[in-house]
């Protein structure tokens, strides 16, 4: 009797059972949480992982933002590496060390965006946090001042103990110093190629406008693109003005050797100001 078939068999079996046991040994760990119940979970995140926790990634149906320690603090990269408030990320940490599992809500999909705990990766509502660049994941979201939780890829929902800061919106996590506006109008003696005793109404006016600038967001930009004008001070200083328009939403960059700008923060950054002060500007500038 030929016995080489059986062998082979029998090889080719214990290869397979072989690779099969290694694939379970080596394969990655599940990232999103799993749930059980409110009375047998504990804490949803043990307290040397916050405390470890170098990034906190935030995905909602608006997009992706991620806070990321450094040295110095907390930064955004996505905002031009711009700071975060300490206390902001201090109460996100603090609060999601005790985050807890407090009551079972519903398990039913259609229902999810009612809890705002719907995927944001088809436009739902929630907020995907993933806390470290490979810890777990869970979806949050808000109802009536109470914030639900429910694991990716699970229908479950459930209510939490603590209500977290505010998610969706990336700048609000911006510390205040991040948003600062320079004062660009003390000082300010003519602008572009105007004399310096012309046009009086308009530089009083151009005065007037930069010392009410706000800033409401900030952003990356190398190389800005759009009308230009430069300011000039009786110190000698300038400052050249650039406004962008895109999606009607308006940026304007300041580069320069005035004193108000020396600190870098401006450098390479572009700020987002109101349509009326864009239009304003315009009147006068360009």
């Amino acid at each position: 009797m030929n016995d080489k078939p059986k062998r082979q068999f029998v090889v080719i079996a214990g290869i397979v059972i072989t690779l099969g046991f290694l694939t379970l040994f080596f394969r990655a760990p599940d990232q999103s949480a799993s749930f059980d119940s409110p009375d047998s979970n504990g804490p949803l995140f043990a307290d040397e992982t916050v405390e470890r926790a170098k990034v906190v990634q935030v995905s909602t149906a608006e997009g992706m933002y991620r806070l990321v320690a450094d040295d110095d603090g907390w930064v955004i990269p996505e905002k031009a590496d711009a700071r975060v408030g300490i206390e902001k990320i201090d109460r996100l940490l603090a609060n999601l060390k005790g985050l807890e599992l407090t009551e079972a809500m519903t398990a039913l999909p259609e229902r999810f965006d009612e809890l705002g705990l719907g995927d944001p990766e088809s436009g739902g509502y929630g907020a995907k946090l993933q806390l470290g660049s490979d810890g777990p994941v869970v979806i949050l979201g808000v109802k009536n001042d109470q914030q639900f939780v429910r694991a990716p890829g699970e229908t479950q929902t459930y209510r939490v103990n603590q209500l977290l800061p505010p998610l969706h919106r990336a700048v609000w996590w911006l510390a205040d110093s991040a948003l600062a506006v320079p004062d660009l109008s003390a000082g300010l003696e003519g602008f572009n190629e105007r004399s310096e005793d012309s046009a009086d109404a308009d530089l009083a006016f151009l005065k007037s406008v930069l010392s009410e600038l706000e800033f409401d967001d900030v952003r990356a930009s190398l190389n800005p693109v759009g009308r230009s004008a430069t300011l000039r001070y009786s110190s000698g200083d300038t400052v050249t003005v650039t406004l962008t328009e895109e999606d009607g939403t308006y940026w304007i960059s300041l580069d320069g050797d005035h004193a108000e700008l020396s600190d870098g923060r401006f450098k390479n950054r572009s700020y987002r100001i109101d349509a009326l002060t864009a239009s304003d500007l315009t009147a006068v500038l360009f």
